[in-house]
């Protein structure tokens, strides 16, 4: 090769020992095939190569076989993940399906290869996998026989007799000629606050049913919507919060009085004043003005409630003229059939009679005890952690609350960790009694994360289950 030599010129060929019996001649000679076999040969590991058998050029490659199982029995009311044991390649893919379909979620999709499946109500299913790879397809079965899931202890609950689809409202007390002040329309007072006839207390009951899942049941705090329309008066002037027994004869409240709790007027005018409120009644409405404002009584510390039912109340400031409350309520109705739970204490006698009793309506009025449940009794303090912390709903959709219901301030760590034990969030918290956090795990995909919450030598971990 090379400029002006062709066809001429020196060619590889003259280098290199050219003959007809060598099969790689075109680049070794005979003598050095013969070199590189000899060291191949004897070498430690090239003698291995052709002898395990992997590198047969038609070995037989698996197709896929479908298998799963669950942990736990799946009940009825909670997600379940199921676990995929399916094997074979090429890699798979999944089809979950169950018979009946209805009732039934399998989240994020039916094609996941490890999905969670929700039975919304109990009955025999029958659930069914098909993996599908390009060699050949299989399918998988098993009957399930799925019950209700057990009522999981609610450790921290707001109790509520108005609904979310009720509106709030006020009303003016009802005009009686026979009652001394009451007998001039529009000077009466109001029919769920301070009136004419001089109300003692206004409450409302609470069946024991109604939080009957919250073990061992004590009252955290009250919360109260007033109208700042009708409450107004001296800022000194002290307003009550009871608890009340029920009787254990037709439910009305007994002359047992659980505990009681106080804030000033001006603590309660000091909240802040909007024209509607998430916690009670229908949310989307609003009032004309700012009327709603929303106080919370705090019971420390928390007091045991019977579990027959209490009567939460809140008394009426009739000794000073020019003090006066308004609570809201739900719509009012006069049929007979309709709820009547809530209650009034009379000034003369200190007798309760129902509203409907004697005003003639039925109400129900926007007060909310927040309720926890304590299931160490009689610990000594230093092992009460794992107890006084609380949290839910678990499964969550992200929204996530811990409570805290220590008779002594502590010092929190608190520590979101994903499966693995990598920290996604942490934060430290001073002087920690009786708290509510929120923490929002909505940013995270679906599956199992640890709480841990550390105060000084002592530390709980929980398993939480993410599920959108």
């Amino acid at each position: 090769c090379g400029s002006g030599q062709s066809p001429n010129g020196e060619m590889f060929m003259n280098f290199m020992d050219y003959t007809s019996s060598d099969h790689i001649m075109c680049m070794f000679t005979l003598d050095q095939k013969t070199r590189m076999h000899t060291t191949m040969s004897q070498g430690t590991y090239r003698s291995l190569l052709g002898t395990h058998g992997l590198c047969t050029q038609n070995a037989a490659v698996p197709g896929p076989a479908a298998s799963f199982s669950f942990a736990t029995p799946p009940c009825a009311g909670k997600p379940f993940n199921a676990i995929n044991t399916s094997t074979g390649g090429p890699t798979p893919g999944y089809n979950w399906s169950t018979n009946p379909a209805a009732n039934v979620t399998i989240s994020p999709s039916p094609t996941s290869a490890v999905p969670a499946i929700l039975f919304g109500v109990p009955g025999t299913y029958t659930v069914t996998l098909v993996a599908t790879n390009t060699l050949n397809t299989s399918t998988y079965s098993t009957i399930l026989s799925v019950s209700a899931c057990p009522v999981e202890p609610i450790c921290l609950d707001s109790l509520k007799a108005i609904r979310q689809t009720d509106t709030l409202r006020t009303y003016t007390a009802p005009v009686n000629a026979s009652v001394p002040n009451c007998n001039i329309a529009g000077k009466t007072g109001w029919l769920t606050g301070t009136n004419c006839y001089k109300d003692r207390e206004k409450a409302q009951y609470f069946a024991g049913a109604s939080y009957s899942n919250t073990p061992n049941p004590q009252i955290n705090s009250l919360f109260v919507v007033f109208d700042t329309v009708g409450t107004k008066g001296n800022p000194n002037t002290q307003i009550y919060a009871k608890i009340w027994a029920s009787s254990l004869i037709n439910g009305t409240p007994s002359s047992s009085l659980i505990a009681q709790t106080k804030d000033s007027l001006l603590t309660i005018l000091t909240n802040t004043a909007s024209n509607n409120t998430p916690i009670v009644g229908n949310p989307l409405h609003t009032q004309s003005s700012d009327r709603i404002k929303v106080h919370r009584f705090d019971f420390v510390p928390p007091v045991p409630l019977p579990l027959n039912g209490f009567f939460a109340s809140i008394e009426m400031p009739n000794s000073t003229p020019g003090d006066s409350l308004l609570i809201f309520s739900n719509t009012y109705t006069n049929a007979n059939g309709s709820d009547s739970s809530a209650w009034v204490m009379e000034f003369l006698n200190n007798n309760w009679r129902r509203i409907k009793s004697k005003y003639g309506v039925n109400v129900k009025l926007a007060v909310i005890p927040q309720i926890t449940c304590r299931l160490g009794i009689g610990l000594p303090e230093e092992n009460r952690l794992k107890e006084d912390i609380h949290f839910f709903p678990n499964p969550t959709n992200g929204d996530f609350t811990i409570i805290t219901s220590f008779n002594t301030p502590r010092n929190l760590t608190i520590e979101w960790m994903d499966c693995v034990g990598k920290r996604l969030e942490m934060k430290e918290l001073k002087g920690v009694s009786n708290e509510t956090f929120k923490s929002d795990l909505g940013t995270y995909p679906n599956g199992l994360y640890f709480l841990k919450i550390r105060s000084g030598n002592e530390q709980v971990i929980h398993k939480v289950m993410v599920f959108k």
